[in-house]
């Protein structure tokens, strides 16, 4: 599997690689985010008030 996606990447142009690992990255970023505020017991609400953040619900 991991052969057939550096197949891949190599064949594909650089920007689209490098949006697909951008996407990717913020993708594993908000999993991880969740994963702390379901451990820290906080809502994405309270997490923006602590940094003095106004939260957006992402559509």
């Amino acid at each position: 599997m991991a052969r057939q996606l550096e197949d891949l990447l190599v064949r594909e142009k650089p920007e689209v690689v490098a949006a697909a690992e951008t996407k990717a990255n913020d993708m594993l970023f908000e999993i991880r985010l969740a994963e702390i505020r379901l451990l820290a017991e906080k809502t994405p609400a309270d997490i923006a008030d602590v940094m003095g953040e106004t939260h957006h619900r992402r559509t």
